[in-house]
């Protein structure tokens, strides 16, 4: 058993919160440093049934990607809503942390997990942070998104299918020439939409993400740049394995990943 403060310090030094963007709020959002910390619930959203899961698991930290503290609070209200779940995770001495744009950069992060995942090669940062280190030492730069190529070149509904498999999804959408041969791919975890010119000018022949809008598809036929969409957790979830198995390694504590944070989106 550790206590929260020595598990927070741990966790700086592989995904330190000075890699989150300027808007965000990553770091503790409920919690006491000095209480003990032996067990930990790791999701991608903060809800009551993932509240529920940890107070049934006896852990003491749940950590997620998506903050529960992203907007300016102006009243807590215990009796609904993120009041509620303030009010409870106090009341049962439970802490939260979050990881977001800090753990979509982090070298093992959302973005390399995804590329991971669909089996890309060759792959480079799509929007790399300013970086002094050495040539060498590539595996140690963070920035926002991955680029690589299949090994293979497919059409382009093949590769949407593949994607959809290997995500697990129920459902997939996709804009350009189901015959179109894709080989240089560039995925960005969440929401992409913003990174689609980055995409193309690095010369991706298709760009795996999620939350693209209507208008996005005729954007991106004018940059000559294929779309899937993936949905924001589909593209986001399957980082929650590999920071369980790096928080196993470094801190020797039971790491648990939430089977009870699921889409907030149904499907049909």
């Amino acid at each position: 058993m550790a206590k929260l403060k020595e598990i927070l310090a741990i966790i700086e030094t592989i995904c330190p919160k000075s890699l989150q963007e300027s808007y965000d709020n990553s770091g503790l959002q409920i919690g006491n440093p000095e209480s003990s910390c032996h067990k930990i619930l790791l999701a991608l959203d903060f809800r009551e049934d993932v509240l529920a899961e940890a107070i049934e698991e006896q852990a003491d930290l749940i950590i997620t990607h998506h903050p529960l503290l992203f907007q300016p609070l102006h009243s807590i209200d215990g009796s609904k809503g993120k009041g509620r779940l303030i009010y409870d995770l106090i009341e049962k001495g439970l802490a939260l942390l979050s990881l977001h744009t800090n753990l979509d950069k982090a070298p093992f992060g959302v973005n390399v997990a995804l590329a991971d995942r669909l089996g890309l090669i060759d792959r480079e940062i799509l929007c790399p942070e300013e970086d002094t280190s050495p040539p060498e030492e590539t595996e140690h730069r963070v920035g926002l998104g991955c680029l690589g190529r299949l090994e293979e070149p497919q059409h382009l509904a093949d590769f949407a299918d593949k994607v959809k498999e290997t995500l697990l999804l129920p459902v997939i959408k996709y804009t350009g020439n189901a015959e179109k041969r894709i080989s240089s791919v560039a995925v960005l975890g969440g929401s992409g939409a913003s990174m689609m010119e980055e995409a193309a000018k690095m010369g991706a022949d298709a760009f795996v993400s999620g939350d693209f809008k209507y208008h996005d598809g005729d954007k991106a036929a004018e940059l000559g740049l294929a779309l899937i969409d993936a949905g924001h957790y589909g593209t986001e979830v399957g980082v929650l394995e590999p920071l369980a198995e790096k928080l196993r390694v470094i801190t020797g504590m039971e790491i648990l990943i939430s089977k009870k944070c699921k889409d907030i989106w149904a499907y049909h």
